[in-house]
């Protein structure tokens, strides 16, 4: 096998170029690990805090909600009873904070079973979440 003097250009210049596409996906891997961030609010109900079943025409539960967002969050939380809204609240939380709050609605004598006991969570931007029980009926 015969060398000539392109084969000894090629090499080093090989070698520059795969250092470069190196540094330029560590640069890539640093940026996107660092300066990007999934932001999002999480509802949730804190189980065993609520009954399918509604002992003396109330029902009880607790809700909860955790902010990840880069910054403070305004939200509003509207409680439903089946299709119509019984409570309506607001409250901000600050990046990485969490609440929680127990709330008592009681029952109108008319109420139809199964009956739909739902959190719709709505922040500044928007962005909407639900979560919700089911109440089988009166307690036995």
């Amino acid at each position: 096998m015969v060398f000539d003097d392109k084969d000894d250009r090629i090499y080093p210049m090989l070698k520059q170029i795969v250092i470069v596409a190196v540094v330029l996906g560590i640069a890539l891997t640093g940026f996107l690990f660092f300066f990007t961030t999934e932001t999002y609010s999480g509802l949730y109900l804190v189980p065993d805090s609520y009954s399918n079943y509604a002992p003396e025409a109330t029902v009880s539960f607790v809700y909860g909600v955790i902010s990840t967002e880069s910054g403070p969050m305004t939200y509003t939380a509207s409680i439903s009873l089946g299709d119509t809204t019984v409570d309506r609240r607001g409250f901000t939380l600050a990046g990485g904070d969490s609440w929680e709050e127990e709330i008592a609605i009681p029952l109108p004598p008319e109420t139809d079973f199964p009956a739909k006991v739902s959190v719709l969570l709505t922040d500044e931007t928007g962005r909407t979440e639900e979560v919700h029980f089911w109440l089988k009926g009166p307690a036995a």
